[in-house]
């Protein structure tokens, strides 16, 4: 081998092994998290913090994602688009139709919300809406944004009402499947709540029941907390189903 070769494979190597350290010494925000939880994340370098706009007025779904893919350089999660498919299966009926969708982008310094509202109604009056907000956050020190929290909430809007196909634990199990909660505890969780109501004397007036959940012994620099509730009123009626995935990091 000539001496132009060694020199020419010795720079080769040299910076194989710059970019092998390089790698192995640059934080990775989930690295320590499950590759399921993994699929559940995003996150970006960036440079700076997302500014301070409004953009409650977006009239379609591409408008949004244009919006945060070009202005703010995000990501939206496969979660979000599984979220849309089980919304639009388990709310409608014959008699109840989806609206027309609102989109909005709501940016705050270090904090971007993502909000997205499905209306159902019965002719013109509105049953239920569902309401999907993805939250992201800057962090200055790494220089990276990441997906924060991703919130689901079910609310129905008439007093005496309930779901449309009145099917809350199997809402409650299909929201669970989406999270990527385990089979076992999601089982548990509706089967504890069902077993709950069933034997209530009194009307259950909680403003917040947790019904499926992975918060007890949470690993929080390991797994993101998931948690999926039901909302009572002071009557006793269901009012919302709130679903909870988001980071807790210390």
């Amino acid at each position: 081998m000539s001496k132009n070769k060694k020199i020419i494979g010795m720079i080769v190597c040299s910076c194989v092994l710059i970019i092998a350290l390089a790698g192995c010494t640059k934080p990775e925000r989930y690295e320590q998290f499950s590759k399921t939880d993994q699929s559940l994340s995003w996150t970006n370098k960036r440079e700076r913090s997302f500014g301070d706009s409004d953009y409650s007025n977006l009239k379609t779904e591409d408008e949004a994602f244009a919006l945060l893919k070009d202005k703010y350089q995000l990501s939206i999660p496969t979660y979000y688009e599984d979220t849309k498919k089980l919304v639009n299966q388990m709310i409608p009926t014959k008699n109840i139709k989806a609206g027309k969708n609102k989109y909005s982008v709501f940016a705050r310094n270090k904090t971007l919300e993502f909000k997205t509202v499905y209306p159902f109604y019965k002719e013109k009056e509105l049953e239920v809406f569902a309401e999907v907000n993805l939250n992201y956050a800057y962090s200055i020190d790494q220089k990276q944004a990441y997906l924060q929290s991703q919130i689901i909430k079910i609310t129905i809007s008439k007093v005496k009402g309930k779901l449309p196909k009145d099917n809350l634990s199997e809402l409650i199990q299909e929201l669970g499947k989406n999270m990527k909660l385990p089979e076992k505890t999601i089982v548990s969780g509706v089967a504890g709540y069902e077993k709950r109501v069933n034997e209530a004397v009194e009307p259950i007036t909680e403003d917040y029941l947790p019904v499926v959940s992975n918060s007890s012994g949470l690993k929080k620099n390991e797994e993101f907390l998931k948690e999926i509730a039901v909302v009572y009123d002071q009557e006793g009626t269901v009012r919302e189903v709130y679903a909870e995935i988001s980071e807790q990091r210390e």
